[in-house]
């Protein structure tokens, strides 16, 4: 009950403390950092495995590409407040590709969308039209990551099949640096730099399209896998139907840095009252 209404009191407090209320929605381009190569993804069980093959090196952060946010925020006082940010990364597709002296062609794929939610502390820096700021804060984040090999020769789609991984919660931090410019008495505009440190262990993942010798077989293939901790096995990429696989999790990156556009409107603004003596 005490800490009921410590927290009550608390809320209470920031709340008549409060000088603005105001919501932004930004958007902007973000770039992989931090990469890795990961090479895990490549079949084993090669349809041509007596000839040289001539692999290609991608190094990735599945962080990269468009990301739209959308913010609410409290300033407290004029140089400092709390905001939430809601965000959507449409992540980049990233592909390589391996081909054989006998003119088979291995292709991977790989691409991530994400949904993030940002809490952060804000410090501004100003008082005139134009102010800086900094936000430092966590994240948490929910996504997919599609996953397709395919082998072909000629016209031939020799084996063909996309994975789709899920489940689980990424945690990770961000910190932004901006600069935002009073057009009026509600509405600012702002651009910033933001940077995410980020990492994602799915939980589980289904195969969404198989397809051998050009023929669609996705429905007589039902494959599940699931990610453990610790696995005593090696795991392979070679398909069991309606068989569920225990593969061992992997981290994928998806530290990222980039800039972001934006708009910001004042929604609630306290006062600032005069003192008086008496």
């Amino acid at each position: 009950m005490k800490t009921l209404l410590f927290l009550s009191f608390l809320l209470a407090s920031l709340f008549s403390w409060s000088q603005a209320i105001y919501g932004s929605i930004s958007g902007g381009y973000q770039f992989g950092v931090g990469k890795q190569n990961l090479e895990h993804h490549s079949v084993t069980d090669f349809i041509d495995p007596y000839s040289p093959w001539s692999w290609q090196q991608v190094d990735l952060s599945l962080g990269k590409g468009v990301q739209t946010n959308f913010t609410v925020g409290y300033d407290f006082k004029q140089h400092y407040g709390v905001s939430i940010t809601g965000s959507y990364l449409f992540g980049a597709e990233f592909s390589s590709k391996a081909t054989s002296a006998s003119d088979i062609t291995y292709e991977r794929k790989l691409s991530a969308n994400m949904v993030r939610i940002n809490p952060s502390f804000r410090m501004y820096v100003g008082e005139n039209r134009f102010r800086t700021y900094a936000e430092i804060g966590f994240i948490l984040g929910i996504g997919k990551i599609n996953l397709t090999n395919s082998v072909n020769v000629t016209d031939t789609i020799l084996q063909e099949y996309n994975y789709l991984y899920d489940g689980g919660v990424s945690f990770g931090a961000n910190a932004r640096f901006g600069l935002e410019f009073k057009l009026s008495k509600r509405l600012n505009i702002f651009g910033e730099f933001n940077f995410n440190s980020q990492s994602y262990a799915l939980q589980k993942g289904h195969l969404t399209k198989y397809i051998y010798n050009n023929v669609d077989m996705t429905e007589t293939y039902k494959h599940e896998i699931i990610f453990v901790d610790q696995l005593d096995t090696d795991p392979t990429t070679v398909i069991v139907p309606n068989e569920p696989e225990v593969r061992a999790k992997h981290s994928y990156p998806f530290h990222s840095y980039g800039l972001n556009i934006g708009v910001k409107y004042i929604l609630w603004e306290k006062k600032k009252e005069e003192s008086s003596e008496i």
